[in-house]
């Protein structure tokens, strides 16, 4: 397995292989609708006269699927449920069960469990509340995981579903924007809600940071084969798109990187691109710092694929909503390499926007850039013949002989649209599983596509946090440079953490420099080598944790990569520390510092050296998160 090495030169939708003797999977019922409350009765004015109301026009007749199409010998393909926290499905062991019989029954192979819906968790977090309704604490990850991977039995892929930036709707003393508020996402008319749900700014470094770090702590602590984002963007419905990312914050980030004054029109260009240019660094922060963890896991995202799909490159970039509007461009995700696996969210009727379906459909195999991507399809939307006919009809090369890795069918829960069923939706519905079963569409078991970037690599990754020596604070835009000897480079921006990652780096020797505002610094030379993670902090005077005991009261100390042994998360507002590979530890003294640190957790920390009982102390005044170590 690829290393990390660590190199110190001193960061939508709500969102399954047979065998023998399987478990039987009983029906699981639709949660009940809940009550109704209605409020006390006040004097109501007579009402006036209202218009006869206007006839119902039913919906206009849609021609029927096309036959299906026989694509060949069926080749390795994803094929998965998304399974929402806001349904029944993982929620005791019991419903665990009957999920990983009916994916095995069903010839499928993974499953994307949402393990965060609003800040909050159905796994043990080291930094959110458990989920409202898990009031037992089950760990459904952790089940989830050894009974998806048990030997003797199809291997399921347990893919770990986190919304992003959703964090709104949990009503608990520790919900985030309670906690938090100064992160939450704006409209230029300073609203915190977008008729969606309310969101984090990824341009608040600290929100940013945040979420980060929920994604790594599952990959640290948990064998999952995935961590999935969703909600990776900003808010807006109808009128509003666009109109979001107003965060006091990052207007004040982006003012300063441009000299510019005030709130900027919601259309300027250059406002669009920073706003991109945030959700972008999140998406790079998560996929370098998880792969640096554990260079196995899959990172991938639920990518917005709204309308008409686009015939270019150019009508993405003039049209498509998720460049434009929620400024999400996942087809610059992929080219960069900082997704394993797209997932787009091509929610269409079969019969009413078939043309949409199709465009989306081509755009998507032939914007893959050596990555995989996958056509996530709403069953919910689709009577069960269209629904059908569109995971069969995924398979279909593009024009240009392009193919997807497979399907990820929304929801587990929500199988198929009835307009006699309540809200038009089917729970759970057998009919839908069993004409799945029949139709054999999924004959037999078959595994997920390879993907040799993450078996083989060929490449490596440079990543690191650039800080300020007084006071570890970002050198937030900063751009970092490696130059070969024989010509050639690699730049990367710093986001507002300081965080910076060059993904698919050739192996080989490198000049590395850093500029920031006309400040400059050259690191002498680093190696790249394939398959690994190069971690730089730059910058900072260090000092090894081992003799600190020796260091006078009250005298400054820096701490770099400094290794987190006991986390303030269990003990409270201090922490240890110790070297890469040492014995000596230190505590540090964390006093209204958040979030908690976690055992495995790489910090820089600046203090004073205090000392009780002989004891050495560092009471910090700045702690930065550097990445993390699995345990």
């Amino acid at each position: 397995m690829p290393i990390v090495r660590l190199f110190s030169l001193v960061a939508s939708t709500l969102g399954v292989a047979g065998c023998a003797a399987q478990p039987v999977v009983t029906p699981i019922a639709a949660p009940p609708k809940a009550p109704v409350r209605v409020a006390d009765a006040a004097p109501v004015a007579p009402a006036a006269p209202q218009p006869a109301p206007k006839p119902v026009v039913p919906p206009k007749p849609v021609d029927p699927p096309p036959p299906r199409k026989d694509y060949g010998a069926q080749r390795p393909e994803l094929r998965a449920f998304w399974v929402d926290g806001f349904n029944e499905g993982f929620k005791t062991p019991a419903q665990c069960d009957a999920l990983l019989a009916r994916v095995r029954q069903l010839h499928m192979n993974a499953v994307f469990v949402q393990m965060r819906k609003r800040a909050d968790a159905y796994y043990r977090s080291s930094y959110e509340p458990w989920a409202d309704d898990d009031a037992s604490h089950f760990d459904a990850l952790d089940y989830l995981v050894r009974h998806a991977h048990q030997s003797g039995l199809p291997r399921i892929q347990v893919h770990a579903w986190v919304n992003a930036c959703a964090v709104g709707g949990n009503k608990g003393p520790r919900a985030l924007p309670k906690l938090h508020p100064d992160w939450i996402s704006l409209s230029d008319t300073k609203e915190t809600f977008d008729s969606e749900v309310t969101k984090i700014d990824p341009g608040n470094p600290a929100a940013a940071d945040w979420t980060v770090r929920v994604y790594t702590d599952i990959v640290r602590h948990y064998d999952v084969d995935g961590v999935h984002m969703d909600f990776i963007r900003y808010g807006g419905t109808d009128k509003t798109v666009g109109h979001w990312g107003y965060n006091p914050v990052s207007i004040a980030r982006y003012n300063a990187r441009y000299g510019t004054m005030g709130d900027p029109a919601w259309d300027d260009e250059r406002w669009k691109q920073w706003r991109r240019d945030q959700v972008t660094a999140l998406v790079r922060r998560v996929y370098a710092s998880a792969t640096a963890v554990r260079p196995s896991v899959i990172v991938s995202a639920a990518t917005i694929c709204w309308g008409k799909g686009p015939a270019n490159d150019a009508e993405y970039e003039a049209k498509s909503a998720s460049y434009t509007g929620v400024f999400a461009p996942w087809r610059d995700w992929m080219r960069e390499g900082i997704l394993d696996l797209d997932c787009s969210m091509t929610y269409m009727n079969s019969g009413r926007h078939r043309d949409h379906w199709y465009q989306w459909s081509a755009f998507l195999k032939d914007h893959q850039y050596g990555r995989r991507a996958a056509m996530g399809t709403a069953i919910y939307m689709n009577s069960i013949p269209e629904s059908l006919w569109q995971i069969n009809e995924t398979r279909a090369p593009s024009p240009s002989s392009a193919h997807l890795a497979g399907t990820l069918l929304y929801s587990y829960a929500s199988t198929d649209a009835d307009a006699a069923a309540p809200d038009g939706i089917h729970q759970y519905n057998e009919a839908f599983y069993g004409a799945l079963a029949e139709s054999g569409i999924y004959k037999k078991d078959v595994p997920i596509p390879s993907m040799p970037w993450k078996s083989h690599p060929a490449m490596g990754i440079v990543q690191g946090v650039l800080l300020a020596p007084n006071g570890l604070a970002p050198r937030d835009g900063a751009v970092v440079t490696l130059r070969r000897a024989h010509g050639g480079r690699r730049q990367a921006r710093a986001d507002g953490n300081g965080f910076f990652a060059m993904i698919g780096v050739t192996p080989g020797a490198y000049q590395a420099s850093w500029e920031d505002g006309g400040v400059k610094a050259d690191l002498g030379t680093v190696k790249v080598h394939a398959g690994e993670t190069l971690r730089i902090t730059p910058g900072l005077p260090r000092r090894p944790v081992a003799g600190i005991g020796k260091v006078a009261d009250g005298e400054s100390v820096t701490l770099v990569n400094a290794v987190v042994t006991n986390g303030s998360n269990r003990m409270g507002d201090f922490f240890y520390v110790t070297d890469p590979g040492g014995k000596a530890l230190v505590r540090v003294d964390s006093l209204g510092l958040v979030p908690p640190t976690v055992r495995g957790d790489l910090l820089a920390i600046t203090g004073t050296v205090s000392h009780e009982a002989g004891v050495p102390i560092v009471k910090a005044s700045a702690v930065r998160w550097l990445g993390a170590r699995r345990d």
